[in-house]
């Protein structure tokens, strides 16, 4: 599924069968791609997210997480970091996007900074964020919680759904419900296809929109 979606589809295609099928909020708004090239769009990368919670020292759950978050990532999986709203530092930097890229991680989703950046950008590593801090994670922020549901720009994020970033933006599918959006993805991206096709000879965007778009 995660292929047939990167390879037919764009983040703006899956946004528009969600919204068809009333399934939001989907857009994890305000995060873009910064590496390997700032608003690249031929990049895409999709995979099921791997999620963590980051958290200021005081809002920290007990016992909270023990060890390395970065460790545990899946081989295929896409990393989806949440962070506190108000933070400045980065809580993803060279040395974890390398660990991640030796365990198979497709790029990394931050709801927050990131640094390094020029590391990153060597590697060819995807990385969309909110912005870019200097400041490592310590003592600003500590792991509350890995592999737990996370909530990025007002979207819920379960470990296993599906993530879908590119140029335009990241995207969130409930893995349960992936082959319907598909399906309907592919049935509006078809028709758009046709209106485009229809606008290239002068056709009015009127006549072709009620031709095609139901």
């Amino acid at each position: 599924m995660f292929k047939k979606i990167s390879d037919r589809l764009s983040s703006c295609n899956v946004a528009d069968a969600m919204v068809a099928l009333k399934l939001l909020p989907c857009h994890a708004h305000g995060i873009s791609i910064i590496s390997p090239i700032p608003n690249d769009h031929k990049t895409k990368i999709c995979g099921p997210a791997h999620t963590v919670k980051f958290v200021t020292p005081q809002e920290r759950s007990e016992p909270g997480y023990k060890g390395q978050y970065i460790d545990s990532c899946p081989n295929g999986s896409i990393l989806v970091l949440s962070c506190p709203k108000d933070a400045t530092n980065a809580n993803f930097g060279g040395l974890m996007m390398q660990r991640a890229k030796s365990l198979g991680v497709l790029g990394a989703v931050i709801d927050g900074n990131a640094r390094d950046i020029e590391e990153h950008r060597e590697q060819q590593f995807p990385l969309f964020t909110r912005g870019i801090g200097i400041h490592g994670a310590r003592p600003f922020t500590v792991i509350d919680s890995v592999g737990e549901p996370i909530e990025i720009q007002g979207v819920t994020i379960r470990e296993g759904d599906l993530i879908l970033a590119d140029g335009n933006g990241v995207v969130v599918v409930p893995i349960e419900k992936a082959e319907e959006v598909y399906n309907k993805a592919v049935e509006l991206a078809e028709a758009d296809d046709k209106c485009m096709e229809d606008l290239k000879q002068g056709v009015s965007f009127a006549e072709t929109s009620k031709k095609h778009r139901k």
